[in-house]
């Protein structure tokens, strides 16, 4: 197996959307680690993602979500983005501290729908830190080529603050021994 990084996109100043676009093909799995905060007052706030654009509703998702003293999960369905409970760290926490995840896409550019894997958490050093385990599909045959990550919220308009990162690699698996 071998993994070699195809980009790597760091916030330097507010920005509402990240995108990460010509994703080649030359891979067999794509694996995406983010570490994001937003300029929001908030400990904690949701986060979107979209790929190659698509808004139809093609997306379906289920998570389990804790937070050392309860603990959720649901899922979803027909929807036109996935999204994370938890995407990312509000500026009410911790400076300088960001949330951590990151998004497995096994067979990613293959001629089926794309499943993937996901795990975030969010710490604040404080008595509680958030984690959500996720697992989605992308209803479509199509290669992934880009990936957008947003905050969908318009009421205020949530941006990602200096410092997000989110870097994308490919994998390309070995003939075994």
């Amino acid at each position: 197996m071998t993994m070699k990084l195809i980009g790597t996109t760091t916030v330097t100043s507010d920005t509402q959307t990240i995108t990460l676009s010509s994703i080649p093909s030359t891979g067999s799995d794509l694996y995406v680690t983010v570490s994001a905060k937003y300029n929001y007052a908030s400990s904690f706030t949701g986060m979107n993602m979209r790929i190659n654009g698509d808004s139809s509703a093609v997306y379906s998702r289920n998570f389990i979500f804790g937070d050392g003293s309860s603990k959720a999960a649901s899922g979803g369905s027909d929807e036109t983005s996935f999204f994370l409970n938890i995407g990312a760290t509000g500026t009410n926490g911790t400076a300088d501290i960001f949330s951590n995840g990151y998004f497995y896409f096994p067979n990613y550019a293959g001629s089926m729908a794309k499943g993937f894997s996901s795990d975030w958490v969010v710490e604040n050093n404080t008595a509680t830190a958030y984690q959500e385990l996720f697992a989605g599909s992308w209803n479509s045959t199509a290669a992934i080529t880009s990936l957008s990550f947003y905050n969908a919220s318009t009421n205020p308009v949530v941006p990602f603050a200096a410092g997000t990162t989110i870097s994308v690699y490919t994998i390309t698996k070995g003939t075994g021994v």
